[in-house]
């Protein structure tokens, strides 16, 4: 396997366990609030979107994901993603439809895996200016795309199973 078979393929796994935990939830669950991830918080504010408004906001967030992946192999900065967008993301997507969320989580995977899945060796090994600094291109992959997913699926489960959630 290459290098990018790997980085995709984790990500899939990553996008496979979380579609087949908010496919599981019923109605009541999809609506309840989230709690903080216990891997990781970024400010001082409590999760309080609902369950199923987490998720939409990972599905959403994948074409951005992949938009950056390809800046980031041309040699573009990658901002951080704008102060409010969750919030605002929330507010429009207070009560997202659990079927289409998961639509969304399929396919936006689907292309962000595909573009990961076509990177060579040089070009996950360029330089990249990231939100989360000067990188490479593989590295902004693993910390940022990868571990986005990974985050909010450890919010949710923590949401339903607290002792069972920082795996």
């Amino acid at each position: 396997m290459s290098r990018s078979d790997d980085l995709a393929a984790a990500f899939e796994r990553t996008n496979a366990h979380l579609i087949e935990y908010v496919r599981g939830l019923d109605e009541r669950q999809w609506l309840t609030p989230g709690v903080n991830s216990p891997i990781f918080q970024l400010g001082d504010e409590d999760e309080h979107r609902p369950v199923g408004t987490i998720a939409h906001h990972v599905a959403s967030a994948y074409q951005r994901s992949a938009q950056a992946i390809r800046m980031a192999v041309t040699g573009e900065s990658i901002p951080p993603p704008s102060p409010g967008s969750a919030a605002r993301h929330a507010g429009e997507h207070a009560t997202p439809d659990q079927a289409e969320t998961i639509g969304l989580l399929e396919t936006g995977g689907a292309e962000v895996a595909g573009v990961i899945r076509g990177l060579s060796d040089e070009q996950l090994d360029r330089e990249a200016t990231t939100f989360l600094g000067t990188t490479s291109v593989a590295t902004f992959i693993e910390r940022a795309v990868n571990f986005h997913p990974h985050w909010h699926l450890t919010s949710i489960q923590a949401t339903f199973e607290p002792a069972a959630s920082a795996t």
